[in-house]
């Protein structure tokens, strides 16, 4: 398994749903290129951006943008911006920015992304994108040098470029689901206490857009990871992956120490791995690497968890043969071999013993 972190340093914010944007309320208008918005029916939470981005009056044209104006105006200092989109023209599409601007400012956003590669994000099938202010995550990138320095206090409009890799055919983009999420790094800081203090949290994979969530169920804590295998895999790899990893303040230490949680899977999720890097490791060698074979953890199940004991097995061929002593990054990596499925874990009841004397 690839040591995801030294490729991906997406810093990621746990959300819950906080305020979802009716589209029914909102005013949606197209402009730049010959492109119209298209209403469903009774379902008002999707629209359809379709044109041609090449114009008479600009023939160098090859954006078609839609500009979304909010029924009231929302304070997106620490929340997230979700929303899950399509597209059956994926091919001509190269480029997809977001902006947002706050209300009586025209020229300055303090919000701008980008999705690092469109035509892996952008599929004929619905799939959920993240946008975390002042931060990358996955393949949406944020844009530091285009917004400007103040807050987005009262962002009343979001603008959506799409960028047609031939300005004489047409793209066409579906949006659903608009919502805005609150920051929810205390949820996962709680979640992950026993252990130590989070600093950030880090994703990869094969979707590059997971969606995570910590939620409370029956009063405990539940961690959840959603992934969507939707790149086909490389030359001699069988299993599609999802990872996350939580990065500690400082670094704890797990030498004579029990780790143990609850974990729940989905049929389809025929692996799981728990890594562990000491500080200053920044190799594929892990100090902490150990495997949970799903064919003794039943579906749909809650299954308790020991590192060391079953159902876990211990991975000695990825192991750095260091002591498991200033453990800075953990992370959860579950793999599907399906390719265009959803695929999840989810895990509770997170612990680390005292260390055995």
């Amino acid at each position: 398994m690839k040591h995801f972190l030294s490729a991906f340093a997406a810093v990621l914010a746990f959300a819950v749903a906080a305020e979802d944007i009716d589209l029914a309320k909102a005013t949606v208008r197209a402009s730049y290129g010959t492109a119209e918005i298209v209403q469903h029916g009774d379902d008002d939470s999707i629209f359809t951006l379709k044109g041609i981005a090449k114009t008479d009056e600009n023939p160098t044209n090859r954006y078609v943008i839609a500009m979304i104006s909010l029924p009231k105006p929302v304070n997106m200092v620490n929340q997230v911006l979700r929303f899950q989109v399509c597209s059956s023209t994926s091919e001509n599409i190269v480029g997809f920015f977001v902006r947002g601007y706050n209300k009586g400012v025209s020229g300055k956003y303090p919000l701008a992304w980008k999705l690092g590669s469109p035509q892996l994000n952008i599929t004929p099938h619905f799939r959920e994108i993240t946008l975390l202010p002042k931060h990358n995550f996955g393949l949406s990138q944020w844009s530091a040098q285009q917004v400007d320095n103040t807050e987005p206090t009262a962002i009343n409009r979001l603008q959506i470029f799409v960028m047609a890799k031939d300005n004489t055919k047409e793209v066409d983009v579906q949006i659903k689901d608009l919502d805005i999420d609150r920051d929810y790094q205390d949820g996962v800081k709680q979640f992950f206490a026993q252990v130590g203090e989070v600093k950030s949290i880090c994703t990869s994979g094969y979707t590059q857009s997971p969606v995570i969530e910590v939620e409370n169920e029956e009063g405990e804590q539940v961690l959840e990871i959603q992934g969507h295998s939707i790149r086909q895999l490389p030359s001699g790899r069988t299993n599609y992956y999802e990872a996350m990893a939580v990065q500690f303040a400082n670094p704890v230490s797990l030498k004579d120490r029990a780790v143990s949680f609850s974990i729940k899977r989905e049929d389809d999720v025929n692996m799981i791995f728990i890594h562990g890097y000491n500080e200053g490791n920044n190799t594929k060698k892990c100090d902490i690497s150990y495997a949970l074979r799903c064919n003794k953890i039943p579906a749909d199940t809650w299954t308790p968890v020991t590192l060391g004991l079953a159902p876990s097995v211990v991975q000695p061929k990825n192991l750095s043969g260091n002591a498991p002593d200033k453990i800075a990054r953990l992370e959860i990596i579950f793999t599907t071999q399906k390719l265009d499925e959803d695929f999840s874990v989810e895990v509770k009841d997170f612990k680390v013993s005292d260390p055995v004397q």
